[in-house]
């Protein structure tokens, strides 16, 4: 039988006063899976990217490592962190980013490319100026939904936002 993942009610139903010697190697074995595995993933900007940003909403993608953990996975090629197991996750975005002056740009974290209300917004009144964006929340995710960072602009045309390092980060709370 595989290790499997519980949460603290499942382990706690798992492990009575054992009176009657009623805990097995798997229950032992699923007990430290759930109680040792990571549960923390997310992705790093490490070099400067260039995007053009429009009006319309447009994902990040300039994640160039994956970290590594358990629950979810993310892929920097699409710019998405799929969950795995389903729960309460946090999640951190912290960017330097340059962009072009007098532009108020919007940073928003999504979930199935849909708007969730976690954003931020900035303007840089001149040209070369650098930037922090942070954005942290919680959320509860469900298995295969997806986890996204966007940047768009308030106004018309086409405007240059540069990505100089990052994270995004999402971490599974405890049950």
């Amino acid at each position: 039988m595989a290790d499997e993942i519980r949460t603290l009610s499942a382990l706690q139903a798992l492990f009575p006063d054992n009176n009657t010697g009623d805990i097995t190697p798997q229950d032992l074995r699923d007990f430290l899976v759930s109680s040792l595995s990571r549960s923390d993933t997310g992705m790093l900007a490490s070099q400067s990217a260039l995007l053009p940003v429009t009006v319309t909403p447009t994902l990040i993608d300039v994640w160039t490592v994956d970290g590594g953990g358990g629950g979810a996975t993310p892929d920097q090629a699409s710019g998405k962190i799929t969950i795995d197991r389903p729960g309460d996750w946090s999640f951190y975005v912290n960017l330097s980013v340059t962009h072009d002056p007098d532009v108020f740009f919007k940073f928003e974290v999504r979930r199935n490319q849909l708007d969730i209300g976690f954003q931020d917004r900035l303007r840089v009144e001149n040209a070369g100026d650098s930037n922090r964006v942070f954005i942290i929340g919680a959320l509860d995710f469900v298995a295969n939904d997806e986890i996204e960072l966007f940047v768009s602009h308030e106004g018309t045309g086409s405007f240059n936002f540069e990505v100089h390092s990052g994270q995004f980060f999402i971490e599974r709370q405890g049950d």
